[in-house]
């Protein structure tokens, strides 16, 4: 529904190893599904690996303006590994527990919300990602002042 808009928002990418991501980026990728067949996403990550698994909400079903102003919410950092790529502040939703416990805590009161996060929420088979790219998504409120006061986490 919204990929192609998502993926005008992209100002820059870098090609990664999915054990260089962390919680909070947005990344593209190819996937190959159990069926075999072959599709492009692009995500929020969650947990990069849990049990064999990236645990992420697929941007596709979400509306531009809610998942800019969940990222306003949430505040803008820049990556511990990667200090030039920017990524949701999500360790303010404490996922310091299972992805499954996290998902049940913060992400499905507003995963069936019809605007809100629209059953993003996906997990993905690492061994099956392919194309992997970090990027830096052009939020709406991103201006010189606010990218200064960021910090690396």
């Amino acid at each position: 529904m919204y990929l192609s808009a998502h993926r005008m928002k992209i100002e820059s990418s870098a090609t990664v190893n999915w054990k260089m991501l962390e919680k909070g980026m947005i990344c593209t990728f190819k996937y190959e599904n159990q069926k075999g067949e072959n599709k492009t996403y692009m995500t929020l990550v969650l947990n990069s690996e849990y049990v064999g698994k990236m645990h992420a909400l697929t941007l596709d079903p979400i509306n531009l303006s809610y998942f800019d102003s969940w990222a306003k919410k949430l505040g803008l950092v820049f990556s511990k590994n990667m200090r030039n790529y920017r990524k949701l502040n999500v360790g303010k939703l404490v996922m310091e527990q299972s992805s499954k416990r996290f998902y049940n805590s913060e992400i499905q009161r507003q995963i069936r919300i019809k605007g809100g996060l629209n059953f993003s929420y996906r997990t993905f088979w690492v061994k099956d990602i392919d194309s992997l790219q970090v990027v830096n998504y052009g939020f709406s409120f991103i201006d010189e002042k606010y990218l200064k006061e960021m910090t690396i986490i």
